[in-house]
């Protein structure tokens, strides 16, 4: 299905896909199963942002994210950069990671098991206050993301993610001038 999704002009290829999931019948793991490849082949295509390889190559980005597929998706964009990335699958665990190590930028899902975004980012944010943490969910309404903006994340990324934002949006936190 996705080769003749591919083999159309690049700009219906959205409307196709997005066709396909609204009227998705199979089961949870064949859709991650279809995101996954249909990102593998999207994210083969060159991302253009302003950055210089050699200026991620010292950074360290922690990835708080319960879910597999959201990760994966999240550190394939990533991984071309050159950043370490490391990964907490809950709020509690960024918390823990945070006390032993100093990652550069934190993206930090919102609604997770265990302990949800926000009161991670207040535990962080008291004892390291330095370490920019970008808020990522699919709650986007105003009141989710004021939530976020108080609890002390440095900004938000709203799911279904723009990559151009979400790497305009890590650029900005990353190499503050």
């Amino acid at each position: 299905m996705l080769q003749e999704i591919y083999q159309k002009p690049f700009d219906q290829q959205h409307d196709i896909l997005l066709e396909e999931f609204e009227n998705w019948k199979g089961n949870q793991a064949q859709l991650d199963d279809l995101l996954v490849i249909g990102f593998k082949y999207s994210s083969s295509l060159k991302i253009k942002t302003n950055k210089k390889d050699e200026k991620w190559g010292d950074k360290h980005i922690l990835i708080v994210e319960d879910t597999d597929v959201n990760y994966f998706l999240i550190s394939e964009v990533l991984r071309n950069t050159g950043v370490e990335i490391s990964r907490a699958v809950n709020g509690m665990e960024a918390v823990e990671f945070c006390k032993n190590n100093n990652p550069d930028l934190i993206l930090m899902d919102i609604n997770m098991p265990v302990m949800d975004g926000n009161t991670a980012t207040r535990a962080i944010k008291s004892e390291k206050k330095h370490i920019p943490i970008i808020a990522q969910t699919a709650v986007s309404d105003e009141n989710g993301q004021e939530t976020s903006l108080e609890a002390g994340c440095d900004d938000f990324i709203s799911k279904p993610i723009d990559l151009k934002t979400f790497m305009a949006t890590i650029e900005k936190h990353l190499f503050i001038s």
